[in-house]
């Protein structure tokens, strides 16, 4: 990871909103990029002599902060000094997970026998003392409202977490959007038709902050899923001409070894996709489950892959001036 550009250090914490901050776990990779980022939600306190009192421009005057209370969303992997970097932070009431992959649940029992703070996530084997996470649940803790978004697509369990009452409004977006690049569709619960129609669901809410699980945080989070989604359905297209050139006897599985196996997925985008296109959007994805966009690969857990050329988007600077540069 590059210090010079980056958006937190591992084991410190990190405010980029009025009730959001990050510490970022020392797992960095190629799937993973600068490392897993752990998001700390709390509403702002009450006492200014607190040492981040007012030390984000949005929480003038609104006390100090973390709060008394904090929640915890996606542990990151299972490293003590990262797990106590969290729990030092302060009273954790809650933690939340944004799905399944071992990049952001490793550390969740450890995490829950220090706090004893319940677990939830959509999952129940995920789920400790809480009740699984289900689209639309409204959280109420540490000072602060959270709607749950589900976000099927990079997985089945990939869900959102919407803090409305955030200055800017946030959302975290687990792995379904990144901080830069594209996010891969796992084998074999992933589905790029859901992938998409979550991506339209996340563009309602037009100039949100995105709080990523990977990489730093992005302004205008329909900015960024129109961009996404315009990217996917260029490499439709592109699927589409290829399959047109090899005719109908064309095989998307032309070999059956582990490292060329495909996993064909007929997939269509919602109709608030099709119409920004002249050509029909279903197509056959074609994808390996070891292979992300534009054949690059995913490893093991077969989480994301970072950016590449032939993906236009890279990150942007938050609207926050407790962002790095």
């Amino acid at each position: 990871m590059d210090s010079e550009h980056a958006h937190a250090h591992p084991g410190e914490l990190r405010r980029v909103s009025a009730c959001a901050g990050v510490i970022l776990a020392p797992n960095p990779g190629p799937m993973t990029l600068d490392g897993t980022n752990t998001w700390i939600l709390s509403g702002p306190g009450s006492d200014p002599e607190h040492p981040n009192y007012g030390s984000h421009p949005s929480a003038q005057g609104r006390g100090s902060w973390p709060g008394s209370d904090v929640v915890v969303v996606d542990p990151g992997p299972e490293d003590l000094g990262h797990l106590q970097a969290i729990a030092d932070v302060g009273n954790v009431v809650l933690i939340l997970v944004t799905h399944r992959h071992g990049d952001h649940t490793d550390g969740i029992d450890r995490l829950h026998e220090m706090t004893g703070a319940p677990v939830r996530a959509v999952l129940p084997e995920h789920c400790r003392d809480g009740e699984p996470l289900s689209d639309g649940d409204t959280i109420v803790a540490a000072g602060m409202r959270i709607q749950v978004i589900a976000t099927p697509g990079h997985t089945s369990d990939s869900v959102c977490f919407r803090l409305p009452h955030d200055e800017p409004e946030t959302i975290i977006t687990g792995d379904t959007v990144l901080g830069r690049g594209s996010t891969m569709i796992d084998h074999p619960d992933g589905s790029l038709g859901d992938y998409l129609r979550s991506l339209t669901v996340l563009a309602r809410h037009s100039g949100a902050m995105v709080l990523p699980a990977h990489a730093g945080p992005l302004h205008d989070i329909q900015e960024v899923c129109d961009e996404l989604t315009e990217h996917r359905l260029e490499r439709l297209d592109q699927v589409r001409s290829v399959l047109n050139e090899l005719g109908r006897g064309a095989s998307s599985r032309p070999s059956r070894t582990p490292s060329t196996r495909t996993s064909p997925r007929a997939c269509a985008a919602p109709p608030s996709i099709r119409s920004r296109r002249s050509s029909p959007t279903w197509a056959t994805d074609g994808r390996s489950p070891r292979e992300g966009r534009n054949g690059q690969p995913t490893g093991p857990q077969g989480q994301h892959c970072p950016a590449t050329p032939g993906c236009r988007r890279r990150s942007a600077p938050a609207r926050s001036s407790a962002r790095g540069a």
